[in-house]
């Protein structure tokens, strides 16, 4: 399965390095505040690595399978993905969360709202580089972020910097069509992409019944050279964990909740066009 770090880096290259960029050169001065890394799902759990409200590991009801196999009475790995596949793309909205911590670099990504982004709240995070937010609104993105993330992210004059900091900014069009590709949906479009789960792959993969804080969960276990589990609610097959194998535990890790349970996301009062801010 491929890590979180590896889809979380193809799907933020673009949107941080050159949208950021695009805003703050739109006029010398792009504009925004000091955000939170964290933001809590619309079914009031807090954003962090849990699924289900809980960042405890799925208890296994029965020992684990082995290589290519599924437990009794429970769907074959490749039957599973090609479930969830299907499911995603019905559902109204939820909450993810990213954590990556690895040699290169210690990041957060954390989103909420609808699954194709047309409204949502975006927090991002890294140490040493800040953190912002994002909204999604009416064909709108907004943007606030501290100083620091619009000196090393979006490349502005500490000056300029200082002036734009602690404040929401209108996304120049630029900008916010760069932004379009962070949503759960293009998230989960690479989680579970035929490159990142091949059948191939998935006929070597084990399935598991177990529970996650009360609730039936299937466990896929990759036994390929890639290695890493998948947990999907039992009921819907919607995606709840991705998990890097044990020897790469703390470099990357995607969990969700708050399936379809997600409040619409309103508009910042008194955000300003960055050509404003002189």
């Amino acid at each position: 399965m491929r890590t979180v770090t590896r889809v979380s880096q193809l799907t933020l290259a673009a949107a941080l390095g050159l949208s950021l960029a695009a805003c703050g050169s739109s006029s010398s001065s792009g504009s925004s505040a000091p955000a939170s890394a964290g933001a809590s799902g619309g079914s009031g759990s807090s954003a962090g690595p849990s699924a289900g409200g809980s960042s405890s590991a799925p208890s296994a009801a029965t020992s684990a399978a082995t290589s290519g196999s599924a437990q009794a009475g429970v769907p074959d790995a490749t039957t599973l993905v090609h479930r969830a596949r299907a499911a995603y793309p019905k559902a109204k909205s939820a909450h993810l969360h990213i954590k990556i911590n690895d040699a290169s670099q210690n990041e957060t990504i954390d989103i909420k709202g609808n699954i194709a982004g047309t409204n949502q709240e975006v927090q991002l995070a890294e140490a040493g580089k800040g953190s912002a937010t994002l909204r999604t609104v009416s064909g709108k993105t907004y943007i606030k972020a501290d100083r620091k993330f619009w000196t090393t992210s979006g490349g502005l004059p500490a000056n300029v910097a200082a002036k734009t900091a602690d404040k929401w900014i209108i996304s120049p069009p630029s900008a916010s069509k760069q932004f379009a590709s962070v949503t759960i949906k293009n998230f989960l479009d690479q989680v579970l992409s035929k490159d990142s789960l091949s059948d191939s792959d998935l006929a070597k993969a084990s399935s598991t019944k177990s529970s996650l804080d009360g609730k039936d969960v299937y466990v896929i276990t990759d036994h390929s050279d890639e290695g890493g589990s998948l947990t999907l609610a039992a009921d819907s097959t919607y995606v709840l964990r991705l998990l890097p194998p044990d020897k790469q535990r703390d470099e990357g890790a995607l969990t969700m909740d708050g399936w379809n349970q997600q409040p619409t996301v309103s508009a910042p009062s008194g955000a300003v066009d960055p050509q404003s801010i002189r």
